[in-house]
């Protein structure tokens, strides 16, 4: 659908959607000094979809209930802003792009997506300037805890060898490893409510460095290694308090990797 600009204007997302200007094309990573690298996405669409960009326009409220389908997974508010710079599911933008569902539109040759809020992990928020430098805040929502993914002795040692080597571990290799154990870096509100009645996020209350445990397979990066753009182009990932296990201390995370080694 082609728009112009006095149309996306007035336009309002319906339906618990957030329409999202993305800042690249799939097939595109941004290099430094503002060329781009353009890349063949025939193998492993997904990890090259774009799952960043700025919200345009925002539903005038966001619909929960158990009793419908078309409901959000959980029950949480609202906390975007137009202008916030988001990262969201990449199977979202995989669909939204995909001509039989076709959730975008353009307008003067830039792409605008529609994503479900629930499917938005994070917001970073630009609010003031100080000593010349942009000010930001980061803001999980839908009750996301944003972690640093903290991995086993196995693999330490084998990034530290490669690292020596001068090589850097292909994605298949560093793939291998499930990670048990993640710091948290930001922490989102907890949601109220989720649609299955099992779920919930009272008595989860982690803090910001905490170590937490977390269910196996929880570990999904926000961004994949080719197109990380957030906070210093570090690796991510987000859970939400339902699939927190454990808190436990930085003794005795270090324990548990000595008794790794020592079984190894």
């Amino acid at each position: 659908m082609q728009l112009t600009k006095d149309e996306l204007k007035s336009l309002r997302p319906k339906n618990n959607n957030v329409l999202i200007k993305i800042d690249r094309s799939q097939d595109e990573i941004n290099l430094k000094g503002g060329c781009k690298l353009y890349l063949d996405t025939s193998y492993e669409v997904e990890k090259h979809a774009p799952v960043t960009g700025t919200v345009v326009a925002l539903p005038d409220e966001l619909f929960y209930s158990r009793k419908s389908s078309n409901s959000m997974q959980w029950k949480t508010t609202n906390e975007l802003m137009v202008g916030d710079y988001v990262i969201f599911y990449y199977m979202s933008s995989v669909n939204a792009l995909d001509p039989k569902f076709r959730k975008f539109i353009t307008c003067e040759n830039e792409t605008y997506l529609f994503i479900k809020y629930d499917n938005i992990y994070v917001a970073k928020r630009t609010y003031g300037v100080v000593r010349r430098e942009w000010l930001d805040k980061i803001i999980p929502i839908n009750g996301y805890l944003i972690c640093e993914p903290l991995y086993d002795h196995k693999y330490l040692a084998i990034e530290k060898q490669a690292r020596e080597m001068g090589l850097r571990l292909p994605r298949m290799i560093m793939e291998k490893f499930s990670v048990k154990f993640v710091r948290v870096r930001y922490i989102g509100k907890a949601n109220t409510e989720y649609h299955e009645k099992i779920f919930s996020d009272d008595n989860c209350n982690p803090e910001v460095g905490d170590i937490v445990t977390i269910r196996k397979h929880s570990n999904i990066a926000i961004e994949y290694e080719l197109h990380l753009t957030f906070d210093g182009k570090n690796k991510f990932i987000r859970i939400q308090r339902r699939y927190i296990t454990g808190i436990v201390t930085d003794e005795q995370w270090k324990a548990t990797l000595q008794t790794e080694i020592l079984a190894s």
